[in-house]
């Protein structure tokens, strides 16, 4: 996956594009993330862009942009997105975050 400009247009927001499948992109489907040919409707760029939330200990938690109190997850093996209390605080989930690399 490359990380792109967010599809909607949000500042800030990105969209997952995959290397191998040019052209589809990580968008979210009835709570469920799949690879999808991006299609030039709003909802589709609605559905593939995230807002990056930077917690505390200096990780990245991903909001969906249409769906504002919802995080990029993953449940058995699957990637999904998940309501969430507070994106900053809220542990009871296991959210897809990762560690910016340092340069």
């Amino acid at each position: 996956m490359i990380a792109r400009t967010g599809l909607d247009g949000t500042p800030g927001s990105i969209s997952f594009e995959s290397v191998n499948f040019p052209g589809y992109y990580l968008r979210h489907a009835g709570y469920t993330c799949q690879l999808n040919k991006k299609d030039g409707s709003n909802l589709f760029n609605l559905d593939a862009s995230f807002n990056q939330i930077t917690t505390p200990d200096d990780s990245i938690k991903l909001q969906s942009v249409n769906f504002p109190d919802y995080l990029l997850t993953h449940d058995n093996q699957r990637v999904r997105i998940s309501r969430f209390n507070n994106a900053l605080t809220d542990n009871s989930l296991t959210y897809a975050q990762w560690r910016p690399t340092k340069k």
